[in-house]
């Protein structure tokens, strides 16, 4: 083979195999930028979710402060609206004049209906049965017609402000009566007993 003819072709040679040696490098750079994308889009997914999530929580926790904000407000209207229950029912007489008492019941019916609005709500007592989440028992006693742990008697009533406990119930709590029947029945057999070892004597 001629010698010009066999250096081309070696030329040639070269170029082919820079040219695969440059696509090779390219291939691998093409690679390395997919992964760095991928890293990037992977970086701004979490970030978007963790922004989301903040955002939530920032707007939940600036209803609930809206909702509380009142919270102090309308723990002592709670004591006013009270003491007008109670006027409510004390004016439920002869003795009060008419329109005094329809003055009563006129401003008690204004109040509950703003606390109400407020998100006030009074928590169900008698007659439920005792859950502490709601209840805060101070007594516990035998009462007719009540079951087991079933709340007989209200002392204070409890609130729920946007459900949430406001104030618990104070509450009493029926208990099942005492099983007398088998001390009565040890009693009786003592009483028995004690009677037969006296016949005995007397014989």
């Amino acid at each position: 083979m001629p010698k010009k003819k066999q250096n081309k072709e070696t030329e040639h040679d070269q170029h082919i195999e820079e040219f695969n040696d440059q696509i090779e490098e390219l291939e691998e750079e093409i690679e390395n930028l997919k992964e760095e994308v991928a890293s990037y889009k992977d970086r701004w997914l979490r970030s978007a979710a963790e922004f989301e999530n903040f955002r939530r929580r920032n707007e939940k926790d600036r209803i609930d402060w809206i909702k509380n904000a009142n919270k102090s407000l309308i723990t002592d209207l709670i004591n006013v609206y009270e003491h007008l229950e109670m006027a409510m029912e004390s004016s439920n007489t002869n003795q009060v004049p008419e329109n005094f008492r329809k003055g009563i019941i006129m401003v008690h019916d204004e109040l509950k209906a703003l606390l109400e609005r407020y998100g006030l709500k009074r928590i169900e007592a008698i007659g439920q049965e005792f859950d502490p989440q709601f209840h805060e028992a101070i007594a516990h006693i035998e009462k007719e017609g009540f079951d087991d742990n079933v709340v007989c008697d209200c002392i204070q009533n409890g609130y729920i402000l946007n459900d949430k406990v406001l104030r618990h119930a104070r509450v009493a709590v029926a208990k099942a009566p005492e099983d007398t029947s088998s001390e009565q029945e040890n009693e009786k057999i003592q009483i028995n007993s004690h009677n037969k070892k006296r016949n005995k004597k007397d014989e």
